[in-house]
C-alpha cells in the first residue's frame, strides 16, 4: 500500500474452531495458498498448539487498486505466489 499499487482485504472467511485457545498458550499458524487468481486467492490455515489442530480457517483474500476496487495483482506477486501454490501441491502429495 505504501508503494501505491493496492493492497489486500480478505473477502470472505470460514473458521472451524476444534479446541479452545488459551491466553499463556504458543500457538503456530500454517499457511498454504490453495487457489490463486489474477486478483485473489484463497488460502488454507491451521492454528497448532504443538501437535494438535485448535483451528482451521479458508480464506478468500483479494487484491485491490488504491482506489478500493479489485483489481489485478502486480505480475511480481503473482509469480511469487506461484512458487508458494506449487509448493503446497507438492507438499499435499508428499
Amino acid at each position: 500500500m505504501a508503494d501505491g499499487l493496492g493492497y489486500f482485504a480478505i473477502a470472505d472467511i470460514s473458521i472451524k474452531y476444534l479446541s479452545p485457545a488459551y491466553l499463556d498458550d504458543v500457538l503456530t499458524v500454517i499457511s498454504q495458498i490453495h487457489t490463486l487468481r489474477a486478483a485473489s486467492w484463497t488460502v488454507h490455515q491451521r492454528v497448532m498448539r504443538g501437535e494438535q489442530e485448535v483451528a482451521y480457517a479458508e480464506l478468500r483474500v483479494a487484491f485491490l487498486a488504491p482506489n478500493g476496487r479489485p483489481a489485478r495483482q502486480p505480475q511480481a506477486w503473482t509469480e511469487a505466489y506461484q512458487i508458494m501454490v506449487k509448493l503446497a501441491v507438492t507438499e499435499d502429495q508428499a
